[in-house]
């Protein structure tokens, strides 16, 4: 098992985090209204996804302060429970065989926010510690724990990578991408049930051994290459009016 320290980054110090299966069917019975803790802060850093050398990406222009996103001051993370309504999670399968994760977020102050991570198409620390600063030698820790932790769980060696924001199709020249510290992906093939199963962590947002499944894609999400999504609802914001249980309708009749 890997350390306690690097797993607790991704939650899975207490053992097998499958996913909550009841909690997993009743969030896929909603969509997103407009089409993810114990990251500490200064502790984790951005993964470094696929080699940097693709198209529209300008980031070894950056030096280590335009990549540093300062954090001092702040009482509460970005993102968190305390703040993200809903998660929509959605695997791409892009030609050429490039995986993403993307995630689009609905805030508590209506507002939206959407990230991409593009996954290491082979399990290479070197490129995974590309752009992790000052901060390498956590970021060594997140890959080689939750490599070792999939492995062990699943019997296949997980795609890693990093988040930053969307931003956009590229307009013109290259284009710069700023990554996001703390925020962590993985994705793994669960063999026995035909799924892949993501980890990520976002800020305080964590979301962990989630089923990425395709049986409720649309045939346009199909061709976008959506291989897999998953529906997180946050139960602190859940307003839905869910169907009352005979013992609760039986508990309300006159007596």
């Amino acid at each position: 098992m890997a350390d306690y320290n690097t797993l607790s980054l991704f939650g899975l110090h207490n053992g097998v985090e499958y996913y909550n299966i009841e909690e997993h069917k009743n969030n896929k019975e909603e969509h997103i209204a407009t089409t993810l803790r114990d990251v500490s802060s200064g502790k984790a850093t951005p993964l470094s996804a696929s080699p940097l050398t693709q198209k529209g990406l300008a980031q070894e222009s950056l030096d280590s302060r335009e990549r540093e996103v300062v954090m001092e001051g702040e009482e509460e993370a970005p993102l968190g429970p305390h703040n993200v309504k809903r998660a929509i999670v959605q695997l791409f399968n892009n030609e050429g065989g490039q995986r993403k994760l993307k995630i689009r977020l609905n805030l508590d102050d209506g507002t939206n926010a959407e990230f991409i991570a593009p996954l290491q198409p082979k399990s290479n620390l070197t490129n995974f510690l590309r752009y992790t600063a000052d901060s390498k030698d956590t970021a060594r820790e997140v890959f080689t724990g939750m490599r070792k932790y999939v492995r062990d769980l699943l019997g296949v060696t997980p795609q890693q990578g990093k988040f930053h924001e969307r931003v956009g199709a590229r307009t013109g020249g290259m284009q710069t991408i700023q990554v996001e510290p703390q925020c962590y992906g993985a994705v793994g093939w669960n063999g026995d049930d035909k799924t892949y199963l993501g980890w990520i962590v976002l800020y305080d947002l964590q979301l962990k051994g989630i089923a990425l499944e395709d049986g409720y894609l649309s045939e346009a999400q199909k061709r976008t290459g959506v291989r897999g999504q998953y529906l997180w609802i946050n139960p602190q914001f859940d307003e839905r009016q869910r169907p009352k249980t005979w013992a609760q309708k039986r508990k309300e009749q006159p007596k």
